[in-house]
């Protein structure tokens, strides 16, 4: 629309400096009209788009979720990671930040899971946000911690998420990474509930990506609180207990159950004690889901609207000829020029 507004007033302008210059008073009519097409025919033109690309040639045509188990579990110190010894969820931290500064350009979000599901970072390009966000991830209270962790109602969030990601713009590549220890607890989820909610939540995507946590000769969990002013987790020198025993909790990395969810079509199983460079492989996933088709069986182009820049570069040389041409010296100098008299 406001295109439109400004080549009229462009034309506008045309004719009425056509008809108040004095070296223009010879202009017919039909010439002073044919000035005022040109900036409606560059109008026309810059409606036809043409094809200049594909969008699976660009960067920034995938959306990656990372759906981060924040149960209580994840503070296990026995992951290892660039030869520190880290707490399972600082691992994953450090690979949310890895895998952000490989992939720029991409959209990301986080999606955090304990014993209910939250957004903790909508669909973002910038990394800083990203960074800040991962390394502000948490879990909750020791109070907290002993409610039943729901992560299959965290796989159907992501589902549910992604597909409203969908429903605004299905063009776009959409990459889950599920990062866990894979522990489960005796409420609503087991193998075959996780199984089948990773199994519908691979079924819209084009790639995932599952990422292990921890060791599977099992440790204590230790009670830790976190400081929100300092943006660290703080040891209280006391381990989470078995309600049962009374006895120090035991938690081990849940290998059958991540294998399991890693070995479903569009996904793969990466445990990050035995495989560091997981931001290689994200990198890997997202060039493979670029291979993949599209939901809606279509390839988005991308669509430039430009014929109307050659045009109005002709059309800008037209004029300035033409002005030259209407100065009686310049044109005889011309003419002498060319050896032609005015």
């Amino acid at each position: 629309m406001i295109g439109i507004v400004l080549s009229f007033l462009v034309a506008a302008v045309i004719i009425s400096f056509g008809i108040w210059k004095k070296q223009h008073n010879n202009y017919s009519w039909r010439r002073v009209c044919s000035l005022a097409l040109i900036p409606l025919l560059g109008l026309l033109l810059s409606t036809l788009p043409i094809k200049t690309g594909s969008i699976d040639d660009v960067t920034g045509s995938t959306d990656v979720l990372f759906v981060v188990d924040i149960t209580y579990s994840m503070n296990a110190r026995d992951s290892t990671h660039q030869g520190r010894q880290l707490s399972r969820l600082e691992h994953a931290q450090a690979h949310i930040q890895e895998i952000g500064q490989s992939l720029v350009g991409s959209r990301m979000a986080i999606l955090a899971i304990d014993n209910g599901t939250s957004l903790y970072l909508p669909m973002t390009t910038s990394e800083r946000d990203l960074r800040i966000a991962a390394q502000t991830l948490f879990t909750k209270s020791s109070y907290q911690a002993i409610l039943e962790p729901n992560l299959t109602g965290g796989l159907q969030e992501a589902d549910s998420y992604l597909e409203r990601q969908r429903e605004v713009d299905d063009t776009r590549r959409q990459v889950v990474i599920f990062m866990s220890d894979g522990e489960l607890s005796s409420g609503e989820d087991s193998n075959e509930s996780m199984r089948t909610a990773m199994q519908e939540l691979l079924s819209g995507v084009h790639g995932g990506m599952v990422i292990g946590y921890g060791d599977t000769k099992g440790a204590t969990i230790p009670n830790v609180n976190f400081d929100s002013f300092d943006s660290e987790l703080e040891n209280t020198g006391y381990n989470v207990r078995d309600p049962d025993s009374s006895d120090d909790a035991i938690t081990k990395r849940n290998d059958a159950l991540l294998e399991e969810l890693g070995a479903l079509d569009k996904s793969s199983t990466s445990i990050a004690n035995d495989s560091p460079d997981v931001a290689a492989q994200a990198e890997a996933l997202r060039q493979e889901a670029g291979t993949r088709p599209l939901n809606n069986g279509t390839t988005r182009a991308l669509n430039q609207n430009i014929l109307h820049v050659p045009f109005a570069m002709t059309a800008m040389l037209w004029l300035v000829a033409l002005e030259v041409w209407s100065v009686p010296a310049l044109r005889n100098q011309l003419a002498r020029k060319w050896g032609r008299k005015s």
